[in-house]
């Protein structure tokens, strides 16, 4: 009866250790599972973070996009002389001031790089604001663009010259040579030093065009 009650004894030891070993793994094979679903729940959870990233991604998009513009109408602006208008105002003070350099035919050029004399053959005419000394204001004057890059503004004398040589219609005028040229006016006395200073007037001729003598 003892060795019997030993036994059962013992039998019971290995039922239960079976038991706990049994549940032991089945606790791992279920943390095993949970960590599988948790991976392979994760890709869903990286396309969901993409789609917040999308609208950054436009808005990054839209900057650069607003940046490309601005450079393109800067570059036109400077570039040709464009005027811009709206939002982009503040473009139309943008411009190449070395348009400028050494391109009007003033008494000081005449003077100094031609002797006095100019000849050139008109390509353009155009009208545009300019500054008049003696208004004292802005007003609306043709400017005449040569092939070789100088410009004039004809002063009235110089425009009825030109007028009644080449015609009213400034179509007329271009491809036509012409001279300006100094001459001297009178002599005015310098107010700060008293001294006789030599003025000179602007004058132009129309010249007869190559080959024909």
């Amino acid at each position: 009866m003892k060795v019997t009650v030993v036994m059962t004894g013992l039998e019971t030891t290995r039922a239960r250790s079976l038991r706990e070993t049994v549940t032991r793994a089945l606790e791992h094979r279920a943390q095993e599972a949970r960590h599988h679903e948790s991976t392979r729940s994760r890709p869903p959870r990286r396309r969901e973070e993409g789609r917040h990233e999308e609208p950054l991604v436009l808005v990054l998009v839209l900057v650069f996009v607003l940046i490309v513009v601005v450079t393109v109408v800067v570059t036109v602006r400077v570039g040709v002389g464009v005027r811009v208008g709206g939002p982009f105002g503040w473009l139309a003070r943008v411009m190449d001031m070395t348009q400028f350099d050494c391109h009007a035919l003033t008494n000081s050029v005449l003077t100094e790089k031609f002797d006095g004399r100019y000849e050139g053959t008109i390509c353009a005419v155009e009208k545009d604001m300019v500054w008049n000394r003696y208004l004292g204001k802005k007003v609306a004057a043709p400017i005449i663009h040569f092939a070789d890059g100088w410009q004039w503004i004809p002063n009235v004398g110089g425009r009825r010259v030109l007028q009644a040589a080449l015609g009213t219609e400034s179509d007329r005028w271009v491809g036509r040579r012409v001279a300006v040229y100094l001459v001297n006016d009178v002599v005015k006395t310098d107010p700060a030093t008293g001294a006789p200073v030599q003025t000179f007037k602007k004058l132009v001729a129309v010249l007869a065009d190559e080959g024909t003598g």
